[in-house]
């Protein structure tokens, strides 16, 4: 039989954080390349806000911040009386919350990019997976507790199957996109401009 468990090593999942941070920076620096061009509608900076993103979650992983923030309520709702009592209702308004916030910070962002949100509508929904994700682990519901974690496949989490293929995703989409819009530059006889951030 197949064993998949070494998709749950800490290592693996940090350093596919850090390759979808190289590959938007990379992206975003390609991108800075093609603006000005009616080839392709272009938004550098968005790559860039990814990098900062999943820096942000990179950190939150290799800090534990979000198991200690978790914690900290935890303990602060026992303490307060109405852990066992309030907590799913809570627990599910954080979510809807989360979700709500989600689709919101889609919609802000498809209204400043405009047209050009097509091209960066996958990738901001890996990122958004991510953020979600991440957040969802905080709050903490058992039941999608008991499946991310509790339920693996072939030995690996589902946790670590969705961080790898989000972040993976990231990391081929960066690649796809901004390597066939400086081919689609050179076939039509456009140098790519220097970059310079």
């Amino acid at each position: 039989m197949i064993d998949a468990g070494w998709l749950n090593s800490e290592w693996l999942r940090t350093a596919s954080y850090a390759a979808a941070i190289v590959a938007c920076v990379l992206a975003g620096r390609r991108e800075l390349g093609m603006t000005g061009t009616a080839l392709v509608r272009v938004w550098p900076r968005f790559w860039f806000v990814a990098a900062g993103m999943m820096s942000v979650l990179l950190v939150g992983r290799l800090t534990g911040i979000g198991s200690d923030a978790y914690e900290l309520g935890r303990r602060k709702a026992i303490t307060s009386g109405w852990y066992w009592s309030e907590r799913r209702r809570l627990q599910g308004g954080a979510i809807l919350g989360l979700g709500a916030a989600s689709l919101l910070g889609i919609v802000v962002v498809a209204h400043i990019m405009g047209d050009g949100i097509r091209r960066y509508l996958t990738p901001l929904v890996c990122l958004l997976g991510l953020a979600g994700f991440a957040a969802a682990r905080i709050v903490s519901l058992h039941q999608i507790d008991t499946l991310l974690y509790q339920r693996p496949i072939l030995g690996a989490r589902v946790a670590s199957m969705i961080e790898l293929t989000l972040t993976t995703g990231l990391v081929v989409i960066a690649s796809h996109l901004t390597r066939n819009s400086e081919k689609d530059r050179e076939s039509l006889g456009q140098q790519p401009e220097s970059v310079s951030i």
